[in-house]
């Protein structure tokens, strides 16, 4: 099996990394099935994309408007059967 030879030359050290040319990096099995998932369901990251505008990204409030929220809040007793 042919491999690659990386030497790293520092002062003090000298660092020799052999790689397989077959090699792979790790992939867990749910970045497999993420993967392979996003494959079968191409359309995926466009909803979680509308999804997130839908719920998270919302505008600023205005700061009048929050006040009037907080104004018209009904205040509740500490104890209902009072």
């Amino acid at each position: 099996m042919p491999t690659i030879e990386i030497k790293l030359e520092h002062e003090s050290f000298l660092i020799i990394m052999k790689y397989t040319q077959f090699s792979t990096p790790y992939e867990s099995e749910f970045t497999q099935f993420i993967k392979q998932f996003k494959r079968q369901h191409p359309d995926t990251e466009k909803k979680q994309r509308e999804a997130r505008a839908l719920w998270w990204d919302k505008p600023p409030l205005d700061l009048d408007e929050m006040a009037r929220e907080r104004m018209s809040d009904v205040k509740m007793k500490p104890y209902e059967y009072d």
